[in-house]
């Protein structure tokens, strides 16, 4: 199991990209965890992102197994661990 970031703003709410991706990175380093920075938006867009922080649980071939919407990630994320 993965953990990624994926920003589409800062604080601010300006666009994210490379250069705010780099800047959580120093702030936040955690080597396991890449980070993601979009300028468009195209990401965020594509998962309706409706808050932050907001969690997509991935199967092996990167497929969206269940999303936070459906309130199930933490159980199904478990339920993989315990495999």
């Amino acid at each position: 199991m993965y953990w990624i970031s994926i920003l589409g703003q800062d604080n601010s709410g300006a666009p994210g990209g490379q250069e705010l991706a780099t800047r959580w990175h120093e702030a936040y380093p955690t080597a396991a965890t890449p980070v993601l920075g979009t300028e468009d938006n195209e990401l965020i867009e594509w998962a309706g992102l409706p808050w932050w922080p907001y969690m997509i649980l991935l199967r092996p071939n990167l497929k969206v197994a269940t999303n936070d919407q459906e309130g199930s990630v933490l159980d199904m994320a478990l339920e993989v661990l315990e495999r």
